[in-house]
């Protein structure tokens, strides 16, 4: 259950850190996958989504390891996205971004899908605030909010996972039925299904249109 101090973060800052949410054992399992699948996928890596100058990409990640498909089902994660959204929400995409070291680019200052105007800047902003945690930490984020990874000054790789949930009524940024291939979908459990909406005819009718609505650099 979410703590009220915690619903008045989201509800007032539109995030929330989960400092150690993630266990040693599974942050482990999640490094060696992303890392895994950057290495087979090569210069294709993010391919069903975009490509980022001085970063590396994955997208589509549901698809590539059953631990992606029990991540976005995780009830404490859920009570989270359910509080910023309603009860009436689903996953619009998965993906990975990981920052190169010394690279000194930022990420554009950006909403997802499209809520208001990207900023298209990197620099600095008047009252920005910056949300740093260890590794394994989750930030839930309302992402009607400007916002954008900054640059990497370290000699390390900086990795994180991006999930994007959004409302019923809105198309998916990735449109997970047509991504997700028979076996995925097999081993699946009825949870993660509804999170997905693969079993929903009106996420069909307005997802099967567009797998890539980013609100990024429109």
């Amino acid at each position: 259950m979410l703590a009220q101090s915690q619903k008045r973060q989201l509800d007032e800052l539109g995030y929330l850190e989960l400092p150690g949410f993630v266990p040693p054992r599974l942050l482990a399992e999640l490094r060696e996958r992303v890392e895994t699948l950057w290495e087979q996928e090569g210069d294709e890596a993010g391919s069903e989504f975009r490509r980022e100058p001085g970063t590396r990409r994955l997208a589509n990640l549901v698809d590539k390891g059953a631990i992606f498909a029990e991540l976005v089902a995780m009830p404490e994660i859920l009570k989270c996205i359910e509080h910023v959204i309603g009860p009436n929400y689903k996953l619009s995409s998965l993906n990975a971004r990981s920052a190169n070291p010394h690279n000194a680019e930022s990420q554009p200052l950006h909403v997802d899908a499209g809520a208001v105007a990207d900023l298209g800047m990197t620099g600095s902003v008047p009252g920005e605030e910056l949300v740093t945690g260890k590794a394994g930490t989750v930030v839930i984020m309302n992402t009607h909010m400007w916002h954008g990874g900054t640059a990497n000054g370290t000699d390390r790789c900086r990795r994180a996972l991006h999930g994007f949930y959004t409302r019923n009524d809105k198309p998916q940024q990735q449109y997970q039925k047509a991504l997700l291939r028979p076996e995925t979908v097999a081993a699946l459990t009825p949870k993660q299904r509804r999170v997905l909406a693969l079993d929903d005819a009106e996420n069909d009718r307005l997802s099967s249109e567009t797998t890539r609505m980013s609100g990024f650099l429109k």
